[in-house]
């Protein structure tokens, strides 16, 4: 008599994953697609987060200014004025800088004076800010600058990075035309499409614009802000204390408190990301869960015969358990890219709805957001298969054949 042995089964794990991946390509389309809108939201989510913390900081780190004085407007976020496009409808009088300048604990103070804003002009492709300056007492403007300058006459402006046209060409402003004799570095906010006139001429130009929001006007005298250099061995808030005790009207910012300001315009568009994730998760988990167990369900003839030929119940796990961490990273990859891609068409959109200017994160940064969005995905997967490939690997091959 001739007793039967049992032998080990010497299929490829890998390449009966990939076979099976392969035919039944619409379930497995249906959970890859699923992972790619988690993995791919969630890096979008990142991207934009990222992205906005860089460009504030980069713009703040590049200004030598402590803080912004501005006046107190209950209705309106006027912090906003030089960094988001926000018109301050209030003015301080010019002699406000006076006051702030002798206040304890004040280094150097320049004033600026927001002149107009125009939504549309063919030398820059993003809503334009005017903006005069002093450049005698100036500490933010001039550090950006690309080439020096020893004063500006009432015909000269300096550009953002955004705004078109080499140095010694003219662009035309209200019938005037104006010759650019600097250009700013990159800031990664409004500067970078600003154009800065001297205080003198930027009250012309707020009279000459016609596109100018909410009608607002800059008349001769008028302050919009004023930035502040505290001395850093007092320290930075007992110097903004007491310009806020000293001079009633005032809201006084930090520097570093404007980039709050700008990165909270992407909180609404990030927590809703962030929620569309947490809502698919909850609902992707039962569904791959579900699919890998009506998959395991139509294989277990397969899986019966595999037993069969001595498939060990770890090797029958690990199938049901790494085919749902394949289709996972599939989807996860397929995320990343369709995500990148999206946000790098929508770059100028961005920009232009907020704004701000959106600088792309480091790529240290974008490979450890991936990292993560992949993990989470694959970890998800992991998650969801671990039930339907516990059962499946616990059938026994009689019953996994003779079932119908």
């Amino acid at each position: 008599m001739v007793r039967a042995r049992k032998t080990n089964v010497h299929i490829g794990l890998f390449k009966l994953i990939s076979s099976n991946v392969h035919k039944r390509p619409l379930r497995n389309v249906a959970i890859a697609a699923c992972f790619a809108f988690v993995i791919g939201t969630m890096v979008t989510a990142g991207f934009l987060v990222a992205g906005a913390q860089m460009s504030v900081q980069a713009g703040v780190d590049k200004m030598g200014a402590d803080m912004i004085v501005i006046p107190y407007a209950p209705y309106s976020k006027d912090s906003g004025i030089f960094f988001t496009g926000q018109t301050n409808l209030n003015n301080f009088n010019g002699s406000i800088v006076q006051d702030i300048e002798a206040t304890p604990g004040v280094l150097r103070v320049t004033p600026q004076v927001f002149a107009a804003y125009i939504e549309s002009v063919p030398w820059c492709k993003y809503p334009v800010q005017l903006i005069g300056f002093d450049p005698s007492s100036d500490f933010t403007i001039s550090p950006l600058m690309q080439t020096s300058i020893t004063g500006l006459s009432s015909d000269e402006i300096v550009v953002g990075q955004y705004v078109r046209g080499d140095i010694g060409t003219a662009i035309n402003i209200a019938e005037k035309n104006y010759t650019i004799v600097s250009r700013l570095e990159m800031t990664g906010f409004s500067p970078d499409y600003s154009v800065y006139f001297t205080m003198e001429e930027a009250y012309n130009v707020s009279t000459s614009v016609n596109h100018v929001s909410g009608g607002y006007l800059a008349q001769n005298g008028d302050i919009s802000a004023v930035f502040v250099k505290a001395d850093r061995s007092i320290g930075i808030d007992p110097v903004l204390y007491w310009i806020s005790s000293l001079n009633p009207g005032v809201l006084v910012y930090p520097m570093t408190a404007l980039g709050r300001e700008v990165t909270a315009q992407f909180a609404t568009t990030t927590q809703t990301l962030y929620l569309t994730t947490a809502v698919v998760i909850l609902v992707s988990m039962p569904l791959v869960a579900l699919i890998s167990m009506m998959g395991a369900n139509e294989r277990r003839r397969e899986i019966g015969i595999l037993r069969a030929m001595g498939a060990t119940t770890p090797y029958v796990f690990r199938m049901i358990f790494m085919e749902a961490v394949l289709l996972a990273i599939i989807g996860g990859v397929i995320g990343i890219i369709a995500s990148s891609a999206l946000m790098w068409g929508l770059h100028d959109w961005i920009t232009s709805s907020l704004h701000t200017t959106f600088l792309w994160p480091s790529i240290w940064t974008v490979m450890a957001q991936v990292a993560v969005a992949l993990m989470a995905g694959i970890i998800l997967a992991g998650l969801a298969a671990i039930i339907p490939a516990y059962r499946v690997s616990q059938m026994e091959p009689y019953d996994s054949l003779r079932r119908e």
